[in-house]
């Protein structure tokens, strides 16, 4: 007989951990950002953009002052400029501030650089053997199915 959807000989408790680890790990990943090359980046990219000095200033109106980077996904690439619904931007002094996804055009002649957010497959890989892992080894040492399930004590408060 099989107990909420668990497979026959894996008690439920081991199944709703296994289950945690699997959307655990479908949930985390690292990611580095790789130099954008010509003509990219595509629409729905993640990028993070370094204004230059020069536009630093020419772009306060649009981002306030001083802002030194830029995080958003690309609505729309232009050969000249690069439409950003923009995430958040750094100041030239590393304070972060979030956004909303405002539409934010920056002229790519204000842009030191771009880079295009990818999947480190190999981080990532090692972050999952090692918080899965971690995680297995806690289960262990806190008692295993038992800390799920309980003991299956007796009790021991009944009448006299």
């Amino acid at each position: 007989m099989k107990l909420g959807g668990a497979q026959e000989g894996v008690r439920p408790s081991v199944a709703v951990f296994r289950l945690g680890v699997c959307l655990l790990m479908s949930t985390t990943g690292c990611y580095t950002y790789r130099p954008v090359t010509a003509p990219g980046p595509e629409a729905g990219a993640r990028i993070t953009a370094v204004v230059s000095g020069a536009g630093a200033t020419a772009l306060s109106p649009l981002l306030g002052p001083d802002v030194s980077e830029v995080n958003g996904r690309v609505v729309e690439a232009g050969t000249d400029t690069l439409r950003v619904s923009v995430m958040s931007v750094t100041s030239q002094r590393g304070i972060p501030a979030s956004w909303r996804g405002e539409l934010v055009p920056l002229p790519r002649a204000n842009l030191n650089s771009v880079g295009e957010r990818h999947l480190a497959t190999g981080g990532t890989v090692l972050f999952g053997v090692g918080l899965t892992s971690g995680l297995y080894l806690l289960y262990r040492l806190l008692g295993g199915p038992g800390i799920i399930e309980g003991t299956g004590g007796t009790g021991g408060g009944g009448g006299r």
